[in-house]
């Protein structure tokens, strides 16, 4: 009687039989070894390693099969003699196939020359049936004691090479997917917008993206062993030491600043970051400050403040120019001038309300420190965040 179809096209089993990902794949070599030792050991002319799919078999292994069954390597389950194998106890043995009442209308008999079959079940280790390995004979035959128990040493090892096999593939897809991964991301730091410093916990650095070169006017060559420190500026080191001094204790803790850093041609530039802890992590095992070059963007947040303050002292001017005009010099009094001084004196006074005007505005005015372009005072920050 045929095996239920229940058990053929149980998920649980199929499960197994795809974590095996040998369907549809090339012979193996060490398995058609197994095969020919079988064919061998056991005088047989044909030897199959079968996978029973849930409605078709297929042979990884398949040495004596008549033309077409040989190239094609599979066959449905009307010419099966292995799927009767699966959630067998032990083994299947038919002297003769063509008066055995499970077997007898199969169309393997006529089309494959099927007579004589014992099949031993390959159960993988989470007890699965997926298929079989067997030998196969032209006329009748007893299968003997010893005939068994050499076909199920040989079953255990081709179960185990399966599985073997399988194990493989899943490491090279692993390893091709990680290789992908760590393109994919090397090129997202190496083309991006910003870049990449790893810092060991002392802040010796580790790594810089080769885009780092761009914005710090260094090679990564240079910078590597060097302290990520020793080129911030004297009046910002202290203040981004605090902000980074927590984080080697603090597993997957940030922390963000924005310093002056001394570039080589354009002396400094403003540099603003994030560092990340991961430290623990074996891939990284450092610290990962990202950072971009924003001195241009605080150079227009200069002049926006400086154009508002500009703004302000238009409008105080022309009020005052109304009021001279129609009160003469009561008008002064209301810029802090003294009534007596008069309009003569207004060439002298104008600097100085400029400056009260510009302060007034939020406007900075340069001081003469002899730092050419220096971006304005650094925004530091000092935040802890886990992830998950």
């Amino acid at each position: 009687m045929p095996p239920s179809s229940d058990l053929l096209k149980d998920p649980n089993r199929l499960s197994s039989l795809n974590d095996l990902s040998v369907l549809d794949t090339p012979a193996d070599k060490g398995l058609d070894h197994l095969a020919e030792l079988v064919r061998s050991l056991l005088d047989v002319p044909v030897a199959l390693v079968t996978l029973v799919d849930r409605d078709r078999q297929f042979f990884k292994s398949c040495l004596g099969l008549p033309e077409p069954w040989q190239t094609s390597r599979q066959t449905p389950l009307s010419h099966s003699f292995c799927q009767h194998t699966i959630h067998r106890d032990d083994f299947l043995a038919i002297a003769d196939a063509r008066s055995h009442p499970l077997v007898s209308n199969n169309s393997a008999i006529s089309d494959l020359n099927v007579v004589a079959y014992l099949g031993i079940p390959l159960v993988t280790h989470d007890d699965q049936d997926v298929g079989s390995l067997c030998a196969i004979d032209h006329e009748p035959r007893d299968w003997s004691g010893g005939d068994v128990a050499l076909l199920r040493t040989l079953a255990s090892a081709v179960i185990q090479r399966l599985e073997l096999m399988a194990r493989v593939t899943e490491l090279e897809e692993a390893r091709r997917e990680v290789g992908l991964t760590e393109t994919y991301f090397r090129s997202l730091i190496e083309r991006g917008m910003g870049a990449v410093t790893v810092m060991d916990r002392e802040g010796t650095i580790l790594y810089t993206s080769p885009n780092g070169e761009d914005i710090l006017g260094m090679s990564p060559e240079q910078r590597k062993g060097e302290s990520a420190f020793q080129w911030v500026h004297p009046d910002d080191i202290s203040v981004a030491g605090r902000s980074f001094q927590a984080l080697p204790d603090d597993p997957e803790g940030t922390a963000s600043a924005e310093f002056r850093y001394r570039h080589p041609e354009k002396e400094w530039i403003c540099i603003e970051g994030l560092g990340t802890n991961l430290l623990g992590e074996p891939a990284v095992g450092g610290i990962v400050f990202n950072f971009r070059d924003v001195t241009r963007e605080r150079e227009l947040e200069d002049l926006q403040v400086a154009a508002r303050g500009g703004a302000e002292l238009i409008r105080s001017l022309m009020t005052f120019s109304r009021r001279s005009q129609a009160g003469g010099l009561s008008a002064y009094g209301d810029l802090g001038y003294r009534d007596r001084e008069g309009p003569g004196h207004a060439d002298r006074r104008l600097p100085a309300l400029l400056q009260h005007q510009a302060r007034r505005a939020g406007h900075r005015p340069r001081t003469g420190d002899g730092e050419k372009d220096r971006p304005a005072t650094p925004r530091l920050d000092h935040r802890r965040e886990r992830t998950g």
